[in-house]
């Protein structure tokens, strides 16, 4: 039954090529934690809420299951009117009878409308709770995460499957509280009937003919329940998948959109609009599979429930003719009946929302229970000032388990106060260097010590990163003002620090040609920016940062070679007195450092000196030398 949907999907998993792990037939592994046990302790916290709401689903539930009771007593006393010679109820009767029913059906839309506010309250309570967990989570979580993660796939379970747990969780409780109270009700008031019928000019009570048939119905809808549960569960694995390659089509149109400039550039318009037809249309595809399984499936549940009437009447009528069943008996027993269906035929509605809920939920889960490598130390010690080394001991690293380490057994100590220059070939580990110094990551062996003695792991690391200040070779510009942008990660600022630390960064002047000067909103990943302004941007928010420790990642590598000898003065002095740390491929910008690490592949540091001494000096240093000035 799975083969064509499950070829079909790893199609479209080859042509997006997504990591194709458990998701073949119905070994699809989901993660265990479902809706319920996702929003369960949120309806606690919210517990006063919950118990109105269950209170007035009672109420609504108990109002509907009790009508057959009320007609089985209006039929029977119209019935013994008849057989006294009189026609009917009295007028007064009727009246009383019509104003009590009216009072109850005002009241059951009093709680009704009153259930229904609580829960839409509570599930956008519950909606944006999990948002803000999904997101700290996601900012907790070290960039190991990341590293096979698509954008377009994070971005759909904290959106949209937060939003789809968010909508179930007003819908499902409504309609699972409904379904339970007026199936069980139902039952219970068919066993309540009064069952009179005339035998031998004689009234008897034949309460077992009603038990005997409140028991058949009870048996047919447990053996449907048993059902729907399994035909559930292999349901939800479908939406599963189905959810699963919906997100990888969504990552796949993040990462065209991020990559809009190649597509231009390339003149692959055309190729990029016909490659996405064609996925979609696999998509589409699939979900038909699913569609047409699920109607299929949920088409027989439904006949199987409602063929539950058609036993009822077949046995009620057998009983009536043995004058076993009073015929108004019958009437109620058939609307009690109808009342126990309802429910479940309501739950099958709901099934398609309660799976999508459930899948929703174990996709967000895949994220909240991912484990935590970095812990950031909240209550442990706080760093006052940088006022030591920083020193690798004994430090591996690797970026995966199975890959190979990138340091291994790296030990150096980096002086207070002094400058330092990382250079070697790509792969050498010289990001991560400073990837571990921001932490980033964590040593895979040995320790990172900052203060001569403090393991950076036991430190708190807000108050560790406030004193360190980090420019990257792509710089990471938010969608902001320019003065945000500036100013980000920093309390209280002024305007004028912010201009001054713009001026020092070489950014003030093209600022003020802006129509809203430093209120300009610079776009996504800072659109309206050049590679060489978003450089000097958070050059410029280093200044304004005034940080004990520079960690420079190519950071004059975009500007012009006028503008980065500008900057190159501001950041020389910046560096006087603080431990810096300078990652470069143009030499140019290390002449002034006070050491020089010559890092290679698989050998850690192979030299080290200043830079006169280096370049005079035969090795991998002079060749990068002479390379750069011949």
């Amino acid at each position: 039954m799975d083969k064509i949907g499950n070829n079909q999907e790893d199609y479209i998993i080859e042509k997006l090529k997504i990591k194709n792990e458990d998701i073949n037939n119905s070994k699809t592994k989901i993660n265990k934690k479902g809706f319920w046990k996702l929003v369960l302790p949120y309806y606690a916290t919210y517990w006063p809420l919950c118990t109105m709401f269950l209170l007035f689903s009672l109420i609504t539930s108990g109002i509907l299951v009790a009508m057959p009771i009320v007609v089985n007593q209006l039929l029977n006393a119209i019935n013994i009117n008849v057989a006294a010679g009189k026609i009917g109820l009295e007028w007064m009767t009727v009246i009383y009878a019509g104003i009590g029913l009216l009072i109850t059906y005002v009241l059951y839309a009093l709680f009704w409308i009153s259930r229904y506010t609580i829960s839409g309250v509570l599930a956008r309570r519950i909606e944006t709770k999990i948002r803000v967990r999904l997101l700290a989570k996601l900012l907790r979580l070290d960039l190991h995460f990341y590293h096979n993660k698509k954008t377009g796939d994070i971005l759909t379970k904290l959106i949209s499957d937060t939003q789809i747990l968010g909508d179930q969780a007003e819908q499902i409780p409504l309609q699972v509280t409904y379904s339970i109270f007026s199936f069980f009700g139902a039952s219970i008031v068919m066993f309540l009937l009064d069952n009179s019928v005339m035998v031998n000019g004689t009234q008897v009570n034949m309460k077992d003919t009603v038990y005997i048939i409140a028991a058949i119905v009870l048996g047919l809808t447990l053996l449907i329940t048993i059902a729907i549960i399994f035909l559930y569960n292999y349901l939800r694995k479908l939406q599963y998948r189905v959810r699963r390659v919906l997100s990888s089509v969504n990552g796949d149109i993040q990462d065209r959109i991020h990559n809009i400039r190649l597509i231009k550039a390339s003149g692959t318009l055309r190729h990029e609009t016909e490659r996405f037809e064609n996925i979609n249309e696999d998509y589409f595809k699939l979900i038909r599979h699913w569609e047409i399984r699920q109607g299929v499936i949920w088409g027989l549940i439904l006949a199987m429930l409602f063929s539950v009437n058609g036993v009822v009447i077949i046995v009620g009528v057998v009983f009536v003719n043995k004058n076993a069943l009073n015929p108004i008996v019958m009437v109620s027993v058939l609307m009690s009946v109808n009342q126990m269906i309802n429910p479940l035929v309501n739950l099958i509605g709901l099934m398609n929302n309660i799976i999508s809920a459930s899948v929703s939920a174990s996709r967000l889960n895949e994220i909240l229970t991912e484990p935590e490598r970095i812990v950031a130390n909240e209550g442990e010690t706080i760093v006052e000032k940088i006022t030591g080394d920083i020193i690798f001991q004994n430090v591996d690293f690797k970026y995966s388990t199975e890959g190979e380490k990138v340091l291994d057994n790296f030990n150096f100590t980096f002086k207070q106060g002094h400058s330092y220059a990382l250079v070697g070939q790509t792969g050498s580990g010289k990001s991560t260097i400073s990837r571990l110094l921001l932490r980033f990551y964590d040593p895979t062996a040995g320790a990172l010590l900052i203060n001569n003695d403090l393991n950076l792991k036991n430190v708190n690391l807000k108050s560790f990163l406030n004193h360190v200040g980090y420019v990257e070779q792509e710089p990471q510009i938010l969608f902001a003002t320019i003065a945000e942008n500036i100013a980000y990660g920093l309390e209280n600022i002024s305007q004028e620090a912010i201009y001054a630390a713009a001026k020092k960064a070489k950014l003030y002047d093209f600022v003020m040609t802006l129509p809203e000067q430093f209120e300009t909103v610079v776009g996504e990943r800072g659109h309206i920016l050049s590679g060489g302004q978003k450089q000097r941007l958070v050059i410029a928010r280093m200044f304004l940062r005034n940080p004990e420790v520079l960690i420079l990642d190519e950071a004059t590598s975009a500007l012009d070679n006028l503008v980065e000898k500008d900057i190159q003065k501001e950041l020389d002095a910046l560096m006087k007195g603080r431990t810096t740390i300078v990652i470069a491929h143009r030499l140019t910008t290390v002449k002034n450092v006070d050491q020089i690490l010559v890092l290679a592949p698989g050998e850690g540091i192979c030299q080290v000196g200043t830079f006169e001494k280096l370049r005079k000096e035969e090795g991998y240093f002079r060749d990068m030398y002479e390379a750069s000035f011949s």
